[in-house]
């Protein structure tokens, strides 16, 4: 989770369903949001030591995290919750940003946390099901992340047709 922060190319996802895998699945949500913490941090700290003006010109290429840091001004734990949902920018840049603006460290966190959650739980638990692709275990877990992805990427959708129609 450490290098992820610096890694971009190492998916959530795998890391999940490898914790899972790996541990029993209480240890292997307290890991994860202990490493997700400690991953989301380094990011966000990174950006408050690199400072706004080196990170504003990586957000300067990316309409999405402009229109982001415009938003998380004044909802600070909803921006960190929802960046955790939609698709978009990296998400190690997200944390950079976080961390050049005046959101505080605990609204940070706690955004980001519930953010991760529904995506996170079900796959834990899948890797924790993994030997039994077939049971309910397993199943279980899949079918709810995959209304999870088909909602958020629904309304993602809804949302984008709504403004292009107006």
């Amino acid at each position: 989770y450490c290098i992820k922060a610096f890694a971009m190319f190492i998916p959530l996802t795998v890391l999940y369903i490898a914790a899972g895998v790996i541990f029993p699945v209480r240890w292997a949500i307290v890991l994860t949001y202990f490493s997700l913490v400690v991953e989301t941090s380094i990011g966000f700290f990174l950006g408050r030591s690199l400072g706004r003006k080196r990170v504003q010109a990586l957000v300067d290429h990316n309409e999405r995290a402009k229109k982001i840091m415009e938003f998380g001004k004044d909802h600070s734990i909803l921006s960190c919750f929802v960046l955790r949902l939609i698709p978009g920018p990296p998400i190690e840049l997200t944390n950079m940003l976080a961390g050049t603006t005046d959101i505080k460290y605990h609204h940070f966190i706690l955004g980001t946390l519930l953010g991760y959650t529904p995506g996170m739980i079900p796959l834990v638990l899948m890797g924790g099901a993994m030997a039994e692709p077939l049971s309910a275990k397993f199943l279980i877990p899949l079918a709810c992340s995959i209304i999870i992805t088909f909602s958020i990427a629904g309304g993602y959708l809804w949302r984008k047709r709504r403004k292009s129609c107006s």
